[in-house]
């Protein structure tokens, strides 16, 4: 019997509810890390070689800002990603290496409070799939101030969407000391939410664009599809079809051409192609 003639057969039994098993907590994830695929694009200055008779490497440097094991990217040790002096707006740009579903970003920098080459803020950022066209990230607020009250991490929210670049932008130069490079940063975060392992049975859509669906037969050839959203809300919609097997096609076009169906915690089909 084929997989198809299996689901439908199950189907068969009386109009029982048909729906995802709960999915596993999605655990946040920092997509802003080497380790996750991000690169380092550009940043609109950085401190000069032979700065204070110091050598600097360029590479650690940029790379300090999107790893948890940063090295000296300075010959006396310091770690800190530091712009060029005299910069009106000190900003790097990140490649996540593909569009995240992002709903925070920020960083940890150099604060007022902690001394030598601080942020003067305000930290905003604008972000892109295509890495041409940037908007404004942030809602309902879009920058944040730095003073001698901030802590780290300066950061902003939004609703869930998706992203791929990220400009973070910290102000201009502080000048604690002019013409010998400027503020300082130590690490950048883009936060999401993790997708399910391959192998999980529940099928979910990236990120909060849709996680979840159900399909519940109701009376002849009307069906109902549930979408999951964050914080418990559900979004459903009815619709007619001719047979099971449309109204699975239509289910799995939803979720980006595939679909998992269970029965209660029992699994009636295998992964089905629209």
């Amino acid at each position: 019997m084929s997989f198809m003639k299996t689901t439908i057969a199950a189907l068969t039994l009386g109009s029982a509810l048909i729906c995802l098993p709960a999915a596993a907590s999605a655990a946040t994830v920092n997509y802003a890390l080497s380790s996750a695929g991000a690169g380092f694009v550009s940043g609109s200055s950085i401190i000069p070689d032979g700065t204070f008779g110091l050598s600097i490497n360029y590479a650690t440097m940029q790379n300090n800002l999107i790893t948890n094991t940063p090295g000296p990217g300075i010959s006396n040790g310091d770690p800190r990603y530091i712009f060029g002096a005299f910069d009106p707006d000190g900003t790097v740009e990140i490649d996540l290496g593909q569009v995240r579903t992002i709903f925070s970003l920020g960083a940890n920098v150099q604060l007022p409070s902690m001394g030598d080459r601080y942020i003067l803020g305000p930290f905003h950022a604008a972000v892109s799939t295509d890495g041409a066209s940037f908007t404004t990230f942030g809602s309902p607020v879009s920058s944040v101030a730095i003073n001698g009250a901030t802590v780290n991490p300066v950061s902003l929210s939004a609703p869930a969407q998706g992203v791929r670049y990220i400009r973070y932008s910290f102000g201009p130069d502080s000048q604690v000391f002019p013409g010998n490079g400027g503020s300082a940063v130590y690490q950048v975060f883009a936060n999401g939410s993790s997708a399910p392992e391959p192998a999980t049975w529940a099928m979910m859509l990236l990120g909060f664009g849709g996680a979840g669906l159900a399909l519940r037969r109701r009376g002849g050839a009307l069906y109902r599809l549930v979408e999951a959203l964050p914080g418990g809300v559900q979004q459903t919609e009815e619709f007619d079809a001719p047979d099971d097997a449309t109204a699975f096609k239509r289910a799995a076009a939803v979720a980006e051409g595939h679909i998992e169906l269970w029965r209660g915690a029992v699994r009636i089909a295998p992964q089905l192609d629209s």
